[in-house]
């Protein structure tokens, strides 16, 4: 039950990711000329040291998007979870500082944070079951 609900957790927010960071990519053009665009603004950028969304649309679909995508095909191949838990904590991470940026938050923020936690933690307790070693640690045989 846990794997499949971290395979679901990984997907989920990898298609979310994907999707949200090709939203702040596009959205350049239209914030430059003074327009919204699918609820950004440039006003949300002035506590930030961002002029667009370009760079965090970036970082939101090649680690967060592209990074759980491939949690999940690891996962489904029966590899590790490493990857997963390493995604959960950026997911934490990003969260915390998009909030500490824009100076605020709303439910999503909440929501995502504790899908964070739970990715980074159902991660931890699968590969403590399994008896996993942390790649590169000294209790490696």
């Amino acid at each position: 039950m846990g794997k499949w609900l971290l395979l679901f957790i990984a997907l989920f927010v990898g298609l979310g990711a994907c999707a949200g960071g090709m939203i702040a990519w596009l959205s350049w053009q239209p914030l430059e000329n003074g327009d919204t665009y699918m609820g950004l603004s440039h006003t949300m950028l002035r506590h930030t040291p961002f002029s667009t969304f370009l760079v965090p649309g970036i970082f939101l679909f090649l680690v967060l998007g592209l990074g759980n995508l491939s949690a999940t095909l690891l996962m489904i191949r029966k590899k590790d979870s490493y990857l997963s838990m390493c995604m959960g904590g950026c997911l934490v991470a990003w969260i915390l500082i998009q909030v500490g940026m824009l100076r605020g938050g709303n439910g999503l923020h909440v929501f995502f944070l504790l899908i964070g936690f739970l990715q980074f933690g159902l991660s931890r307790h699968i590969i403590r079951v399994a008896h996993q070693h942390i790649p590169l640690s000294a209790h490696q045989n």
